[in-house]
């Protein structure tokens, strides 16, 4: 009896302990059926193929944050019509969450300025134009600065003269395209070793040992600038806050450097003067000149008269004044601008930027031939074996937009010829750049 008790207890106990133990517990089968049906309720309510990540790039935030319509206007010349409306398909699809209206319009390239300046509120959005009408539109409160770095950075990207061309005070106004002007050096590859290219006075030597010289056009002022404008001198050529007369301060002492040095290589007999780009042609192909300062103009002349070993090559250094001085040059640049005016100013200056990364210049020299203004590496493929373009490009890093006023060329050509026979008429190199300071920086007569 007294066992039978003790049995019956144990059992009580035993049930009650697995009941408190399994109490508020769901049963394992239940609780498989309940992860299931969350995990459904889950993958309907986001699938796996619709999550998105968070806009995180400047563009990508711009998207996200613009409701409503965008409605642009571009304005480029005939030339660049038929790639830019390609570009703003790709520009379209790229954004194709954001309702984009973007319309494109060829004008004359030379219509630009005006355009702008009588209808400031009416001009496109984004608009082409050359770098000499920059300072027009900037002076104007026309060009917005181009400070959204959406794909990329004008200062980091482009050439030193190219940013140069579309900067003011400090600040970027608009985006390169192209470099479309400009001079470099052509040279006989069966004279002149890589090595050589880096300095006129090495140059000058190898020429002289060939039984050759060097063509330059010592009376163009625009050629005379690549000495007197040289990086090292100190010496400048500008046009004045009046935007018509200019500020010269050749009649330095490091300009009598300059011109002594001019004096030395043409009596050399290395550099020769020629009377124009025509003549430089004729003697290189007679076999008379190794080397010519010129522009990408003279490259099929060049190709169809010579035998075939014509390369091109950024100016070279030359000596003056005891030092080394890096040889510039004058360059025109094609670019693109903001309107101040734009009533969508963020959207336009991402699509002027997507117009102008260095992805497209390389598109835009494929298609028109015109030389990339952004830096390049040395292995741009599609430009490789386009030593014009790559001597334009590299010399465009030793450059400046042409910002002088008309009194600049008459004195300045005056200049050039006289050292070019050797100051044959008498004067003093010092009475020589007095004379041509005075008159560069003379009042313009209306």
């Amino acid at each position: 009896m007294k066992r039978k008790l003790i049995n019956i207890l144990s059992l009580v106990s035993l049930l009650c302990t697995t009941a408190c133990g399994n109490a508020g517990q769901t049963p394992q089968s239940e609780q498989t059926e309940a992860v299931q049906t969350e995990s459904e309720v889950t993958d309907k309510t986001i699938p796996a193929g619709e999550v998105k990540n968070e806009p995180s790039t400047p563009a990508e935030k711009l998207a996200a944050g613009t409701t409503g319509k965008v409605t642009l206007s571009v304005w480029v010349s005939e030339k660049e019509a038929e790639i830019t409306a390609s570009l703003i398909d790709d520009f379209k699809a790229e954004f194709s969450d954001v309702d984009l209206e973007i319309n494109l319009t060829s004008l004359s390239s030379n219509n630009v300025l005006e355009d702008v300046m009588e209808g400031k509120a009416e001009a496109a959005d984004v608009f082409e134009f050359t770098d000499d009408m920059f300072p027009g539109l900037y002076e104007a409160g026309a060009l917005a600065k181009a400070d959204g770095k959406f794909f990329y950075d004008v200062a980091e990207a482009d050439t030193a003269g190219s940013v140069k061309a579309v900067s003011s005070v400090g600040e970027v106004y608009a985006y390169p395209l192209s470099v479309y002007n400009g001079c470099f050096m052509y040279y006989d590859e069966a004279v002149f070793a890589d090595s050589d290219l880096a300095s006129l006075d090495k140059m000058s030597e190898k020429a002289k040992a060939a039984g050759k010289k060097i063509a330059f056009e010592m009376d163009n002022a625009w050629y005379l600038y690549s000495f007197f404008g040289a990086e090292g001198t100190g010496l400048d050529v500008s046009i004045s806050s009046d935007g018509i007369s200019n500020v010269c301060n050749w009649a330095d002492p490091a300009g009598e450097d300059v011109a002594n040095a001019i004096i030395d290589l043409v009596k050399n007999g290395a550099l020769e003067a020629v009377a124009s780009n025509d003549e430089a042609l004729q003697g290189f192909e007679k076999g008379k000149y190794a080397a010519m300062v010129s522009g990408p103009w003279s490259a099929e002349d060049l190709k169809a008269s010579t035998s075939g070993n014509i390369a091109a090559c950024a100016l070279p250094t030359f000596k003056a004044g005891g030092k080394e001085c890096r040889m510039v040059s004058f360059a025109g640049y094609r670019l693109l601008g903001v309107s101040t005016a734009s009533q969508s100013p963020e959207w336009a200056k991402l699509l002027a930027e997507y117009l102008s990364t260095k992805e497209v210049q390389l598109k835009r020299y494929g298609i028109n031939g015109e030389c990339p203004a952004c830096i390049l590496s040395g292995d741009e493929s599609n430009i490789a074996d386009d030593r014009v373009t790559k001597a334009l490009n590299s010399q465009s890093e030793h450059a400046l937009p042409l910002r002088v006023g008309t009194n600049y060329y008459a004195p300045a050509a005056m200049l050039g010829e006289a050292l070019a026979t050797g100051n044959a008429a008498g004067r003093s190199v010092k009475q020589l750049l007095k004379e041509a300071a005075e008159g560069i920086s003379s009042e313009v007569m209306e």
